[in-house]
């Protein structure tokens, strides 16, 4: 992804079915409603502290994402945006 990226938009990578890697840069401040709705295949991701908002359903069916480090700095995370996830702390 671009550095000079500010959001995810909305449903960018929903049912990426095979996406197994991502790297959110810095800099992003919003990560939009399903931006990686039934990712089913991710095992993990960190949320870098300049994502202020996480918006609902934004990681809904990332069944098999088990590590999620969420950094500070996020101010709002949506209903439902790690909605049927199983991560751990």
């Amino acid at each position: 992804m671009p550095e000079q990226l500010e959001k995810l938009a909305e449903r960018t990578f929903e049912g990426c079915r095979y996406l197994t890697d991502v790297t959110i840069p810095q800099g992003v401040t919003i990560i939009e409603e399903r931006a990686f709705g039934d990712c089913t295949e991710l095992p993990a991701i960190t949320i870098p502290g300049t994502v202020k908002r996480i918006d609902i359903y934004a990681f809904w069916a990332c069944n098999k994402l088990t590590k999620l480090t969420i950094e500070e700095g996020v101010e709002v995370i949506g209903d439902s945006a790690f909605w049927r996830m199983h991560a751990s702390a």
